[in-house]
């Protein structure tokens, strides 16, 4: 149980997240603006597009 005026994840801990999740962004992030290569890359973009539509406009439109 933790104690009064302490948090639940320690300093220590929230240091660590901090830097996994900088980390995966900079990852994430690395070559954002190429243009897609090959078919593998075309068919995630052509999904990608068909989840934005139907997200957008809904299953019967």
């Amino acid at each position: 149980m933790a104690k009064e005026g302490q948090g639940i994840i320690a300093k220590g801990e929230k240091v660590i997240m901090l830097f996994i999740l900088l980390g995966s962004l900079i990852f994430r992030l690395y070559q954002i603006n190429e243009t897609f290569i090959g078919l593998h890359d075309w068919s995630s973009a052509d999904l990608a597009r068909c989840a934005k539509s139907f997200f957008t406009f809904g299953f019967f439109n």
